[in-house]
C-alpha cells in the first residue's frame, strides 16, 4: 500500500514539472508509467515525502539522509526517486532526451542511473505525435518505437483498392514489414487479427501468454489483465526464442512462428546488429 501511495504523488510532481518543461522528442519517466497524470492541486504535490509520511507522531523525514530511515522496503525506481529527493535534485533532471527527433543514425539519447529504464516515446511533432509508447530502454540496446497509427491509417485508406487488387506492389508498392503482412492478409481474405490475440489465460514465467506471428517478430500489444489488472496498451517487439515480461504488469508472453518466419522487413539480424 505505502508503495503504491509514493508513487502515485512522485507521478503527480513528475507531471507538473514535465508541464512547465519544452515539448521534447520522447517522454521518460522512472516512476510506474500507468495513470500518469496531473495533480488537481499543483500546489498539493510540491513535496512528495511530507504528505508521504507525515504521521501523528509529527516525525520529520526530510532530514533524514537515507532512505531506509524513510521507507526501508524502497526498492527500484522508488528507492530511485526518494534518494533524489532527499538529496534536493530535481525528479526530472535526468529524464528528457538530448537531441531532437531519433533516427537509426542519431537515436535520442536518454539519461538513467541504472542500466534500464521504462521509457515513454509520444512521437514528433504535430501530425507525428501519437499516444503515448511505453518500453523498457536497456543500456548497449537501441529501441525503435513500434507506434502502428500511420500503418492502420493506410489500411483504412486502401479497403476499396485491396478487394480488387492481388497483389501487395499493386495497391502500396513502398509497403514492407507488417504493413506488407496486413496487406497480403487482406488480399487473402483473412481477418487482420485472426492471430493477434496470445492463447490461454494471464502468462507467467513458467506460462506465457503465446502470440502467434507469419514472421521471427511482430509488434504486440499488452493491455494488462482484468479488472484492476488493466492498463494502457504497452506495445513492444516480440522476437522468436525470446520471452518478455511487460514492464507494467509483468505478464510473460512468447512468439509461435505459425508462417513462412524470417525477418518482417526483409533485412537479416546484420542490420540490426550495425547499431546495437
Amino acid at each position: 500500500m505505502w508503495r503504491r501511495i509514493v508513487s502515485s504523488h512522485l507521478k503527480a510532481l513528475a507531471a507538473d514539472v514535465a508541464a512547465a518543461s519544452p515539448r521534447r522528442s520522447i517522454a521518460t519517466t522512472t516512476a510506474r508509467p500507468v495513470g500518469f497524470h496531473r495533480a488537481d492541486n499543483p500546489a498539493s504535490s510540491s513535496s512528495v515525502i511530507p504528505r508521504c509520511f507525515s504521521s501523528e507522531s509529527g516525525v520529520e523525514t526530510l532530514g533524514k539522509k537515507k532512505v531506509e530511515d524513510v521507507m526501508p522496503i524502497a526498492t527500484g525506481h522508488e528507492k530511485e526517486e526518494l534518494e533524489a529527493e532527499l538529496e534536493g535534485r530535481r525528479l526530472l533532471d535526468i529524464d528528457f532526451p538530448e537531441g531532437p527527433f531519433g533516427t537509426k543514425e542519431a537515436p535520442a539519447i536518454v539519461k538513467s542511473y541504472y542500466d534500464k529504464r521504462i521509457v515513454g516515446c509520444p512521437g514528433g511533432e504535430g501530425e507525428d505525435e501519437h499516444d503515448v509508447v511505453w518500453f523498457w530502454l536497456e543500456k548497449g540496446k537501441s529501441f525503435e518505437c513500434p507506434n502502428l497509427i500511420s500503418t492502420l491509417m493506410s489500411l483504412l485508406n486502401l479497403m476499396e483498392t485491396v478487394g480488387k487488387k492481388k497483389k501487395v506492389e499493386d495497391v502500396m508498392p513502398i509497403a514492407t514489414g507488417h504493413e506488407k503482412e496486413e496487406l497480403e492478409a487482406e488480399l487473402e481474405g483473412r481477418r487482420l487479427l485472426d492471430i493477434d490475440f496470445p492463447e490461454g489465460p494471464f502468462g507467467t514465467k513458467e506460462a506465457p501468454a503465446i502470440v502467434k506471428s507469419y514472421y521471427d517478430k511482430r509488434i504486440v500489444g499488452c493491455p494488462g489483465g482484468e479488472g484492476e489488472d488493466e492498463h494502457d496498451v504497452v506495445w513492444f517487439w516480440l522476437e522468436k526464442g525470446k520471452s518478455f515480461e511487460c514492464p507494467v504488469c509483468t505478464q510473460y508472453f512468447e512468439l509461435e512462428v505459425v508462417g513462412p518466419g524470417g525477418p518482417p522487413d526483409g533485412h537479416g539480424d546484420e542490420d540490426d546488429e550495425h547499431h546495437h
